[in-house]
């Protein structure tokens, strides 16, 4: 992808909170966890971005990978236990 295609994409903040939603997060999960109201993530679902700031992008995005991206799988260096 060229640079000039790259400039223009945009995150699709609806896209992320129905993901989460699918996931099991509720609105109001979302909400208590980047700080904000119920009310502005049901907004921000139905694409009204008014209200969203850069650190709630931030959040947002960090609160999706959390739950979107598996953990690394890990074990013991020298084996079990």
């Amino acid at each position: 992808m060229s640079s000039e295609q790259h400039a223009d994409l945009v995150v699709d903040w609806s896209r992320v909170i129905i993901d989460l939603n699918r996931a099991g997060i509720s609105d109001q999960m979302i909400a208590n966890e980047i700080g904000r109201s119920r009310t502005l993530i049901v907004g921000w679902r139905g694409e009204n971005y008014a209200d969203l700031k850069w650190h709630d992008g931030q959040r947002l995005i960090a609160l999706w990978r959390t739950h979107m991206v598996p953990s690394l799988p890990m074990r013991h260096k020298y084996g079990p236990g």
